[in-house]
């Protein structure tokens, strides 16, 4: 099976930033008291910064920095601070269009430490991947949800 070695997104940044800009926006002509407004304009700032530099920028320690697709079935995640993780995709979670794919990834259920239960969301724009990857990848994501 292909190997996936994920690139920081400038698509992704030019879709995060005007969504993060619009609750921002939002939160500002809220008629909302000034510490209510202040606290939850401080939390869209904070939480857009670190989803930006994990899932866009790949430069935090749990950024997914490489995939690939045992023949089983089951997908192997590398981290950027090395650690590999083993798990399966979740086929109904994921969203699939010509230039953007989100794949869910859960723990394998019998190899799943406690601490190692959530789900890891993995964004991908055509940027992202070789243009190559990228048409393989949809192709066969758009084919096993056909035949499902």
């Amino acid at each position: 099976m292909a190997e996936f070695d994920l690139q920081p997104s400038r698509a992704l940044l030019y879709l995060f930033l005007p969504l993060y800009l619009l609750v921002g926006i939002t939160i500002w002509f809220a008629r909302l008291p000034w510490p209510l407004q202040s606290g939850l304009f401080a939390v869209v700032i904070i939480t857009g910064g670190l989803a930006i530099r994990r899932m866009v920028l790949l430069r935090v320690a749990s950024s997914i920095v490489r995939m690939k697709q045992n023949p089983d079935g089951r997908w192997i995640l590398w981290r950027r601070d090395g650690r590999t993780l083993e798990r399966a995709l979740v086929e109904s979670a994921g969203f699939l269009s010509p230039w953007l794919v989100v794949l869910v990834f859960a723990p394998v259920p019998a190899r799943a430490p406690i601490l190692a239960h959530r789900r890891i969301p993995v964004m991908l724009a055509r940027d992202t991947l070789s243009p190559d990857l990228f048409r393989r990848l949809r192709v066969d994501l758009g084919l096993r949800r056909h035949l499902v």
